[in-house]
């Protein structure tokens, strides 16, 4: 999740980082089910600063919730990188992902979240620019809180 467009690092340039955040009360639940949960409090830009929580469980399907919350909110992206040789399918609520003969459905509330295929890159190896895409799924400004859902069909 990108929140006000900021990164969890400062990045100066391919190999430089500056302050990054720290992870804060993370859980991991494996009983009959996987349930992980993890949060962040990214103040590198106090006047952007925000909060996010994580939480992935495992059963039938993924189900991906995000909660965040920040004094100024201006932009949100969640961003689902893929592999170039992806084939994707857009449509309201559904997003579909086949490659090697495998689907992949990705579900969300099209009420509240809107989805747009975007131009991107991969790095197999360094030194090695692929172009690919990414699905960026843009909750509404005023939510906090999203969650979408990953099915192998």
């Amino acid at each position: 999740l990108v929140i006000n467009g900021l990164d969890q690092a400062e990045l100066w340039s391919a190999f430089r980082m500056g302050r990054r955040i720290q992870p804060e009360k993370v859980e991991l639940k494996e009983d009959t089910q996987f349930d992980f949960c993890g949060s962040y409090k990214n103040n590198l830009n106090k006047n952007l600063a925000y909060w996010h929580r994580r939480r992935i469980k495992v059963a039938d399907s993924i189900e991906i919730a995000d909660q965040w919350h920040a004094k100024k909110i201006i932009s949100l992206e969640n961003l689902i990188h893929l592999h170039p040789k992806c084939k994707i399918q857009l449509s309201e609520g559904k997003i579909l992902i086949e490659r090697n003969e495998v689907i992949i459905k990705i579900t969300y509330n099209p009420n509240k979240i809107r989805t747009e295929l975007r131009d991107w890159f991969y790095v197999p190896e360094f030194g090695q620019v692929i172009p690919a895409k990414v699905i960026v799924l843009i909750p509404e400004i005023t939510l906090l809180e999203m969650s979408y859902f990953i099915q192998i069909l």
